[in-house]
């Protein structure tokens, strides 16, 4: 009896219908992102653990790459390898390593599988698809960039037409600022944005009870923060916040900080309305705060409207440096990434439709006797240079199997080269039929 062999739970593979589905899903994100003239690059599956370092809260879930045998290269601290968690880290490494053949700002698209060794779950997988967009600077980069990254997100989702998506952002900076507030010590502002960006899953009271067990703040500041972050925010209410809750005598840097954040967001707002995005709303939403630790300005997460249990399908933000441990260049870099897999897996669960554009007409050519051979082949060919998709029977079959294999593929029409050489046009979608005389005609 054969052993029952199944693919390991989290890793997905599809059915031919549902991989012609996703290969369109991701093929109308590459279009939108190159329409906005963004470049294409690869980067390897397998990096060097010490640059997948330095990963937040990660780190832990990353996959090792080890031989199943132990000959050969010995394995040390500087040449183990692990598998891509994400697109970003990648980025920053081939941009250092590329830096002298790069034009800056350095504008990339990126559409890949990584890994992540946590456990399967509703919208989470252990192999999925990212598409990454993101702008590098060479030793500064405008607010402008972060306008353009937002629009370009915001048009690929437009473009999908399946549905509303709320863009909900924050600022890492903002945020800094108000758990300065409420007593979070700058050696936990990591630590407090991990709990922070798990309000969602685990509510107001447990974001509560981590902060005050693991940030060591007052229960009562504890709830201060988690009101403001449940709060929903107009747009209009933006400049008190930040005014209420900047804390100025603490960093020389904050001087300017509520005024030029004001602008910021009042312009970001402005900028990305004006598009007039069918199915995008964008708000301010001090609860999103992104769990890795290189973003530092605008981020942003997405969600499908009506399906939000899946969580977010879109994400991203400024980084100010991520490059910096490759190099003594500053590369600062804004981006944005769509969960391609998450929002397929959603699409798949929903059952939601996808406007797959009219494909090319289909045929499937079969003939009854071995002479025949030859012009069924010179038949597909002549089809295929009319751009249309042709298979061939590859012997003298029946017709009720060649009718089978053809309607359950989906195809278009039925060609039979009948026994004395003349033709047999089906149309499998209509069930009209018509006999043709000759070659010429059924060309046509």
């Amino acid at each position: 009896m054969a052993t029952k062999i199944t693919s390991p739970k989290g890793f997905p593979e599809y059915l031919p219908k549902d991989q012609q589905r996703f290969d369109y899903l991701r093929n109308k994100i590459a279009e939108t992102y190159a329409s906005f003239g963004f470049y294409h690059i690869a980067t390897p599956a397998v990096e060097y653990m010490k640059t997948l370092s330095s990963t937040g809260d990660v780190s832990k879930e990353i996959y090792a790459i080890k031989r199943v045998k132990g000959e050969g290269e010995e394995v040390n601290i500087d040449n183990e390898r692990g598998l891509r968690f994400d697109l970003t880290k990648p980025l920053s490494r081939y941009t250092a390593e590329h830096y002298n053949d790069l034009t800056f700002p350095f504008k990339r698209y990126q559409i890949q599988p990584v890994w992540r060794g946590e456990r399967p779950q509703k919208g989470r997988l252990r192999e999925f698809y990212q598409a990454d967009v993101d702008i590098i600077g060479n030793g500064d980069l405008s607010i402008g960039h972060d306008f353009e990254i937002l629009q370009v997100i915001a048009a690929t989702l437009d473009s999908l037409n399946i549905g509303k998506f709320n863009i909900k952002l924050n600022h890492r900076k903002l945020l800094q600022d108000i758990l300065k507030k409420f007593g979070v010590a700058n050696a936990h502002f990591s630590d407090a944005l991990r709990i922070i960006d798990k309000v969602e899953k685990i509510g107001s009271r447990g974001v509560e009870n981590l902060l005050v067990e693991d940030i060591f703040i007052k229960e009562q500041n504890a709830k201060h923060i988690t009101d403001l972050l449940t709060n929903k925010v107009s747009t209009g209410d933006l400049f008190n916040i930040i005014s209420a809750f900047n804390v100025k005598d603490k960093d020389p840097i904050d001087e300017n900080f509520t005024m030029s954040m004001y602008t910021s967001f009042t312009q970001l707002y402005d900028f990305l309305h004006l598009a007039n995005f069918k199915n995008i709303n964008f708000r301010f939403d001090l609860s999103i705060a992104r769990g890795l630790d290189y973003y530092t300005g605008m981020v942003f997460e997405t969600e499908f409207v009506g399906y939000e249990s899946y969580g977010s399908v879109a994400s991203g933000g400024r980084y100010e440096n991520l490059a910096g441990e490759f190099t003594n260049q500053k590369l600062p870099g804004v981006g944005g990434s769509i969960g391609l897999s998450r929002l397929f897996t959603l699409i798949q669960n929903e059952k939601i439709e996808l406007p797959i554009s009219e494909k090319k007409p289909t045929y499937y050519i079969t003939y009854f006797i071995d002479e025949h051979a030859i012009k069924t082949r010179q038949i597909s060919e002549q089809l295929r240079s009319q751009n249309n998709i042709v298979e061939l029977a590859p012997e003298p079959i029946k017709l009720d199997k060649a009718l089978k294999y053809a309607v359950n593929k989906d195809i278009d029409f039925l060609i039979i080269v009948e026994e004395n050489g003349t033709f047999t046009k089906k149309n499998l979608k209509t069930r009209e039929q018509e006999n043709i005389e000759n070659l010429d005609l059924l060309l046509k």
